[in-house]
C-alpha cells in the first residue's frame, strides 16, 4: 500500500507483500465444542490469513487475559508448540487477551529494505539510511509485536480500554466492541508510554478470506487516530514504528515494534 496517501484513504486492494507480515489473534469457537474458545494466533498480511502459529515458549515474553481490573497469565494453559494458543472454556474467558512476542531478527536486501521502509511511511530511517550513505547496505532489523484480542464477550468490560503498559500499544478511546457498521472508532497510539503524533496506523476489516478493505490515517497532536467501521465482522487495528538501534546489537542495526488490536465489530 502506498504510504503516501496517509490522509485517509480507502483501498481494495491487500497490503504490499514488500512489507514484514502481520500478527494477529482470533478467538473463534472450537470446531468441536462451541462452548469453548479458542485464541488462534495467526500470520498474513491485514487479515488474509497464511498461517496459524504455534505457541512458543522461548518467542513468549507474555501472555494475559485481562478482565475489569484483574489479570489472569494464560501461560500455563498453552501447549507448547502446539495449536491453538489456547483453549478457554466459557466460564473463564477473559475480556481482553494481551500478546507479546520476544525480538526476532531479520535481514533484507538494500532494495527490498528501502523499499519497505517506503511503504510503512518511515521517512525518518529512509532519510538518515542516506544520511549516512547506508542506502545500499543490506537492512538488518530486529522486531518484536505487541497484541490484543477483543473477545465478544468483552465489549462493555473496561479492560476493552486499558492501558497495559505495552511497547508500543493501541488505546481504543471507547470498546471497539461496541462499535457498528458507519461508526467511527478513535484509537490512541502509544510508544513508551507517550502519545505518538504524525504516526500511521490502519484499521483492515475482512470480507473475503481472500480481500480486505483496508483505510490508513494519521494520529494527531495527541497520538489519536480517526477510523472508521465499513462493515460488520473481524476488524484488525495495526501500526508499526522503526528506529535506529541504540543498545549496541551486533545482529541489527534497526528495531521495529508492532502492535495490533483485534475485535469484532457489529
Amino acid at each position: 500500500m502506498n504510504r503516501s496517501l496517509l490522509t485517509l484513504m480507502l483501498s481494495g486492494a491487500l497490503c504490499s507483500p514488500a512489507i514484514a507480515h502481520d500478527y494477529w489473534i482470533e478467538a473463534v469457537p472450537s470446531p468441536a465444542d462451541p462452548s469453548i474458545t479458542e485464541l488462534r494466533l495467526l500470520v498474513g498480511e491485514c487479515l488474509k490469513i497464511e498461517e496459524q502459529r504455534a505457541f512458543q515458549p522461548a518467542k513468549t515474553v507474555a501472555f494475559t487475559g485481562h478482565r475489569g481490573d484483574s489479570k489472569s497469565d494464560l501461560i500455563p494453559l498453552a501447549t507448547p508448540d502446539a495449536t491453538p494458543l489456547a483453549s478457554l472454556p466459557s466460564a473463564q474467558q477473559p475480556a481482553l487477551i494481551a500478546f507479546e512476542r520476544n525480538w526476532s531478527y531479520i535481514e533484507l536486501k538494500a532494495k527490498k529494505f528501502e523499499d519497505y521502509l517506503d511503504d510503512e511511511g518511515f521517512k525518518a530511517a529512509l532519510a538518515e539510511r542516506r544520511q549516512r550513505k547506508e542506502s545500499a547496505a543490506p537492512g538488518r532489523e530486529r522486531y518484536r509485536r505487541y497484541l490484543k484480542a477483543l473477545l465478544p464477550t468483552g465489549a462493555n468490560d473496561p479492560a476493552a480500554t486499558a492501558t497495559l503498559g505495552q511497547k508500543l500499544e493501541l488505546v481504543p478511546l471507547r470498546s471497539p466492541g461496541e462499535a457498528s457498521r458507519g461508526d467511527r472508532i478513535q484509537v490512541r497510539l502509544l510508544f513508551e508510554g507517550q502519545p505518538l503524533a504524525g504516526a500511521p496506523v490502519e484499521i483492515c476489516q475482512r470480507s473475503s478470506p481472500t480481500k480486505v478493505r483496508t483505510i490508513a490515517a494519521e494520529t494527531n497532536d495527541d497520538g489519536i487516530a480517526s477510523l472508521p467501521i465499513k462493515a460488520s465482522g473481524l476488524t484488525l487495528i495495526r501500526a508499526v514504528q522503526m528506529r535506529r538501534v541504540t543498545d549496541g546489537d551486533a545482529m541489527a542495526d534497526w528495531e521495529s515494534y508492532w502492535t495490533s488490536y483485534s475485535f469484532v465489530a457489529r
